[in-house]
């Protein structure tokens, strides 16, 4: 076992692989390589010429209008979204050996109670008492998530097991082959995240955003004004609003934001973000991973006009800084966390669309105009509840608007109060760590 200092706590004792210098070197290669869209800002192209006659072609087949009551129609997974047989992850991966239980100091974790996901997350019973120091073997843990999952997903939706089955087979395989222990506390992940918000806003495409239409919406109707009232609310959403979404989406708790902040750092100091790349929504029977679960409700590509989600806002980046067209396509930290931009990007846009077709248009959009910039986590709070329930986030958050953001959001709010709430405390949490 070799002994080294972690972020969270004082020493962490882990199971450590050998590793060649050549295999180091390739590691370093494979990050360096990763990194290079976000280490300078992306050359400037004609978008209108990226759109091309994706924009321009008419929507095969019966149009998906916008749905505000939380129902979406979406289609089963397609063959096209399967991973394909031997198809690789490009994550510059090094081979090792399946990692041996490392002792881990659990710091702050220690002599809380494990319920549900906290459970899961160490390897533990739910109900235990974390103890001061742990062994925990976290190739083992992401493997009986995945099986938990499976499980899930057999009792309710057998018909789909394979493609589940299937990429669990992936995501496990990438997390075996990570590039040694990343080391990464909860300052530099923010950090990233912020680059990628800071790469995706300076690079989006904002003149042509309403030109774009889906499946799922057209954004078609939009006004200059209207336009540049999404970009002024995308601007408030940092890197720190990115992370706070992540630990509302992974973290359980709807009151104990310490907890949940906690747990999130432990995993990312002691598992590695690789980790948090990986981890399945096992209560989801949809192909949903990852910081942000994301579903093939939020990242769908088909071709032509047939996208939904991030995939709609995909377009408008360079192609460099592009995401993949489905789920199982987001691979590094660094595609999540673009995909949660360009969701919400997506989300923001779909309720300036909304506002201005309904009665008190200017009066809603004069109130975010006057005030969003000073209330990020109004932000997040529609970010989170859209991301589960478009029709209730747009509703709620429309309600709050109308009282000039005066009482309770979440309280308008009738099926993502949980959410709602858990990202207004999980934000203020990291706000006072980062």
């Amino acid at each position: 076992m070799a002994e080294k200092f972690s972020f969270f706590g004082a020493l962490k004792k882990v199971g450590e692989s050998p590793i060649t210098k050549a295999a180091k070197e390739k590691a370093a290669e494979g990050l360096k390589k990763a990194n290079v869209s976000l280490d300078k800002p992306a050359p400037q192209m004609t978008r209108r010429q990226m759109l091309g006659g994706a924009l321009a072609m008419g929507v095969a087949g019966a149009v998906l209008k916008d749905s505000f009551d939380g129902g979406i129609t979406n289609p089963e997974e397609t063959e096209s979204e399967k991973p394909k047989e031997g198809e690789a992850f490009d994550a510059s991966p090094v081979e090792r050996e399946k990692n041996e239980p490392g002792l881990y100091d659990m710091g702050p974790l220690a002599g809380r109670k494990g319920g549900g996901l906290f459970a899961y997350y160490l390897g533990l019973p739910e109900g235990s008492e974390i103890p001061a120091k742990l062994n925990i073997n976290f190739d083992q843990v992401l493997e009986n998530l995945w099986s938990k999952k499976i499980d899930f997903v057999s009792k309710r939706k057998p018909g789909i097991l394979p493609n589940i089955k299937r990429a669990r087979d992936q995501y496990l395989d990438m997390y075996k082959k990570r590039s040694g222990d990343t080391e990464m506390n909860l300052k530099e992940l923010v950090d990233r995240a912020q680059k990628v918000a800071d790469t995706l806003y300076g690079t989006f495409g904002w003149e042509d955003l309403s030109m774009v239409h889906s499946v799922e919406s057209d954004f078609r109707t939009l006004t200059e004004s209207d336009v540049d009232l999404v970009k002024t609310m995308a601007q408030v959403v940092s890197g720190k609003t990115l992370i706070a979404y992540s630990v509302t989406e992974l973290m359980p708790s709807l009151n104990d934001a310490e907890m949940n902040v906690d747990m999130y750092e432990f995993l990312l100091t002691s598992a590695g973000v690789e980790f948090l790349s990986a981890v399945p929504a096992i209560y989801d029977v949809k192909l949903s991973v990852g910081p942000a679960q994301f579903t093939e409700y939020a990242v769908y590509d088909m071709g032509g006009s047939n996208q939904r989600g991030a995939s709609v806002m995909n377009k408008l980046v360079p192609e460099e800084a592009q995401i993949g067209g489905s789920v199982n396509k987001l691979v590094t930290i660094d595609d999540h966390l673009k995909a949660s931009y360009l969701f919400a990007i997506y989300n923001l846009t779909r309720l300036v669309k909304y506002i201005r077709n309904h009665d008190k248009a200017e009066k809603r959009m004069d109130t975010l105009r006057d005030s969003i910039k000073e209330r990020p986590v109004a932000v997040l709070q529609f970010i989170a509840s859209a991301h589960n329930n478009p029709g209730d986030g747009i509703q709620s958050f429309i309600s709050w608007i109308d009282d000039d953001f005066a009482g309770s959001h979440a309280k308008r709010a009738r099926h993502t109060e949980g959410y709602i709430k858990k990202s207004n405390i999980n934000y203020k949490e990291l706000d006072r760590r980062v």
